[in-house]
């Protein structure tokens, strides 16, 4: 374990104190970044797959309840162009209007698409096949079925969203990354010229058992840690020591 341990960490271990502390920023600014925008766009989708389908589900009352007439008097002409109002609606796949025997009565269908309304009813129901979703109105006059209306969409929409939403994480991404790194820029150099002070300070200490050396006194403030409770460890320490070496004189 401490093996692969090495071999992963050995080249970070190498780097410079500055460097690492660059890294370790933006490593943490991406992770952070990254899982909070996946959980955006897992919930986004989900929420905006259920917006289309009541929108789509009214969309469908809205074009049913104007196709009354129409189905009354047996006018495909006007159905027809009532569905035709829907060409708007980009992602609609088609709109079929069923009689009661379930022949087709009126249709509109997308220019770009190559398959239509069915001759005939489809199986009531509402479904999803190779990514279109079809929703099943049934037409009411004075209560009772006069027809049935269908709308078929596509799931683009979604697909669309999601690479809106990933191009403008991904841009948040790169600026808050330059961000970062030009504000850390001072902050990795204090860090780190810090820490270079305090190893200094402490190699020479160990060389020359000098325990009157001491680090400036801003230096303690940058690392976080009270200059006072540190020499008097130091002290301690030199006394011991020389207590047990007069000892040993002894």
């Amino acid at each position: 374990m401490s093996n692969g341990s090495k071999l992963s960490f050995g080249p970070f271990r190498d780097l410079p104190i500055a460097r690492k502390l660059l890294i370790t920023i933006l490593t943490t600014l991406t992770v952070a970044l990254v899982l909070s925008a996946a959980g955006i766009l897992i919930a986004d989708s989900a929420l905006f797959k259920g917006y289309l389908q009541n929108d789509y589900e009214t969309l469908s009352q809205i074009v049913a309840d104007n196709s009354t007439a129409p189905l009354a008097f047996n006018d495909p002409k006007t159905a027809a162009e009532t569905l035709a109002a829907l060409r708007a609606r980009t992602h609609l796949v088609s709109a079929c209007i069923y009689r009661p025997d379930t022949t087709l009565f009126a249709s509109y269908t997308r220019p770009d698409v190559l398959s239509g309304c069915a001759p005939t009813l489809p199986r009531t129901g509402e479904e999803t096949a190779n990514g279109v979703v079809g929703i099943f109105r049934t037409i009411m006059l004075t209560g009772r079925p006069i027809g049935v209306l269908v709308l078929r969409y596509d799931l683009k929409e979604i697909a669309e969203r999601r690479a809106l939403y990933g191009a403008t994480v991904l841009g948040v991404l790169l600026a808050s990354s330059i961000i970062a790194v030009l504000l850390s820029a001072k902050l990795r150099g204090i860090i780190a010229m810090s820490i270079a002070q305090l190893v200094r300070a402490t190699k020479a200490v160990a060389d020359t058992a000098d325990y009157s050396i001491r680090v400036e006194k801003n230096l303690r403030g940058r690392i976080g840690f009270p200059g006072g409770p540190v020499q008097r460890n130091a002290q301690r320490h030199s006394i011991a020591r020389r207590s047990s070496y007069n000892g040993t004189a002894r």
